[in-house]
């Protein structure tokens, strides 16, 4: 008969098919782990750079824009000042300094529009 197999081919056969479900599952592991920590990854980046950021850049823009609830003098003072406060400014103070650089790899238009409005101030 040519279907009947031996004890010796159902026991290779076993073994074969253990050994793929073990890789396989080998794989899957890794691959649920790997995706795992790039969650997290980005939930700290979301958490200690990027919501500070946020924050950051609203108050940033209430000492740049000229409204009523800002007296001019203040404003006079901060520009006649030998050094005043945009000189100096960093982005990479505000947030965790890893996370921040390691923007640059996952969100590169964000990082040069930062470093952009670093690099105005500092004119």
């Amino acid at each position: 008969m040519g279907l009947a197999l031996r004890a010796s081919d159902l026991c290779l056969l076993q073994l074969l098919g253990g050994l793929v479900a073990g890789v396989s599952g080998i794989l899957f592991a890794c691959y649920s782990e790997k995706k795992r920590r790039e969650a997290e990854h980005f939930r700290d980046i979301k958490q200690r750079c990027l919501e500070p950021l946020l924050k950051e850049l609203w108050g940033l823009r209430e000492r740049v824009i000229i409204s009523e609830a800002r007296p001019l003098h203040t404003m006079r003072e901060e520009l006649e000042s030998e050094n005043p406060w945009w000189g100096s400014y960093s982005f990479r103070k505000i947030a965790d300094p890893l996370l921040y650089d390691d923007l640059k790899n996952h969100y590169r238009d964000l990082y040069e529009d930062l470093k952009n409005i670093e690099a105005w101030g500092e004119n």
